[in-house]
Order: C-alpha cells, then sequence, then structure tokens
C-alpha cells in the first residue's frame, strides 16, 4: 500500500486517483483536473496552471504555481512559494467506500484558509497572492445539479474506479 504518486508535464488532462496513497508530487501542469481521494503524507504541487487541484492530504505545498484553485481538505494550512492569483476552498467530493476515512486522516475544517505565505513579511496585510474562492464556481465544471443528463460512459468509468460524480454535465478524457 505504500504507494507514491508523481505526476510531472501533464498538459489538457483529467487525472484520478482513487485510492490511498502516501505522498504525491505533482509538477509541470498546464490545463488540468487532479482528484486524488486521500494522501497519507504531503503533496506537492509545483509549476501548476490554470489547473484545478482536489484533494484530502495530510500537508500540502505550493511553488511557483499560479492561475490555479484548490479545493481541498488538509490537517494543515496550504504553504505557498513564488505563488500569484490560486484559489483555496473546501473540498466537498465524495468517494466510494470512504476512502478518506480508512486513512485517518486529522483532517481540520477549515484548514484551506490557513494558507502560510513563505516571502510574505507584512504580518498586518493579507498575501494578493491567494484568496477563497467563493462559490465553488469550478465545483459545478464538473458536478451537475438536478435535472442533468445521464452518465456518460467515460463518467461511469470513474465512477467505477472510484469517484462519485453524480451527475455530469461535460464528457471527460480518461
Amino acid at each position: 500500500q505504500n504507494c507514491e504518486v508523481h505526476l510531472d508535464e501533464l498538459r489538457n488532462c483529467v487525472v484520478f486517483v482513487p485510492k490511498p496513497i502516501t505522498a504525491v508530487r505533482i509538477r509541470g501542469l498546464v490545463d488540468c483536473d487532479i482528484y486524488c481521494a486521500a494522501v497519507e503524507g504531503p503533496a506537492y504541487v509545483e509549476e501548476a496552471v490554470r489547473s484545478r487541484i482536489r484533494l484530502a492530504a495530510r500537508q500540502l505545498r505550493i511553488h511557483h504555481s499560479h492561475h490555479t484553485d484548490f479545493y481541498v481538505a488538509l490537517a494543515s494550512g496550504p504553504i505557498i512559494e513564488d505563488c500569484a492569483d490560486l484559489g483555496f476552498a473546501d473540498s466537498s467530493l465524495r468517494w466510494r467506500h470512504d476512502t478518506i476515512d480508512s486513512t485517518k486522516l486529522p483532517l481540520k475544517s477549515d484548514a484551506f484558509k490557513l494558507v502560510q505565505v513563505f516571502k510574505w513579511v507584512k504580518a498586518s496585510e493579507p498575501s494578493p497572492n491567494w484568496s477563497l474562492i467563493d462559490d465553488h464556481q469550478d465545483e459545478h465544471f464538473f458536478l451537475e445539479k438536478e435535472n442533468s443528463p445521464p452518465l456518460s460512459a467515460q463518467t461511469e468509468e470513474a465512477e467505477r474506479v472510484g469517484l462519485v460524480f453524480g451527475h455530469v454535465r461535460q464528457k471527460l478524457r480518461l
């Protein structure tokens, strides 16, 4: 079960990691959607651009990334360095078989708000390099509300390997 996942130099991809892993290293993403069910240790993200990352992890460190949104459940606040225009929100994804619960991660409900910014020395002012995502608009990019069309074959495969979407509005490339 000691599995570490590395995702390197991906463009226009959707990646699902439906089983618990010990660590994830993500580098060089452009226009990607990443779903990690549970990372029992650290999650490292470097050089992510215009992407969306959804995960549960003990720790999240982000370097040299911009215009990327993070939907996370964490044990401690994210740490960012040399980043700009990052968004953070609480993860609302559901996984089959209580994948996250099985890891016993000590998740804190508000950890996504506790962003630490290296190199930001103005303690009296908030960093302009990140913000909270207010309305979860991006979550609805993949998750559709009631009265949506039936699941596509590709989405059924995603659901088979672990991610529960409900109804999906757009076809996914797996």
